[in-house]
């Protein structure tokens, strides 16, 4: 299972506040990063993690989107993956990684969102 993470700052950071965000996050979790895109003109970056646990011997991958809206900045953490067995245990591995990306933002001035329990479905 994912944990998922939404967070929100209250105000718009420019190209080069969100661009400073992205690096303090590589920096923070810096041995575990693979890549990083800037989208949607600058409003948008996209950065992917992974990491291994020992406690499970398996990797755990986090997801990072962070979004310029009109009056707030917003970002969304993922951790997934992380499961190994039968019961494709995690051990909380991916909730661990994701607290990480937690604790960068909450030092960053962002404040939790609740996340709703079941995710919207999709019209096709």
């Amino acid at each position: 299972m994912a944990e998922i993470i939404k967070m929100k700052k209250d105000c718009a950071l420019d190209d080069m506040q969100l661009e400073q965000l992205a690096e303090d996050l590589r920096y923070g979790l810096s041995p575990e990063f693979i890549c990083g895109e800037t989208v949607c003109g600058g409003s948008a970056v996209l950065l992917s993690f992974e990491r291994y646990f020992m406690r499970n011997g398996n990797y755990a991958a986090l997801t990072v989107l962070l979004s310029r809206e009109m009056d707030s900045t917003g970002a969304v953490v993922i951790g997934s993956a992380g499961g190994g067995g039968l019961l494709n245990l995690s051990w909380g591995a991916n909730r661990s990684f994701a607290e990480d990306a937690e604790r960068i933002l909450l030092q960053s001035g962002f404040e939790p969102v609740p996340c709703e329990e079941e995710h919207e479905e999709f019209d096709d």
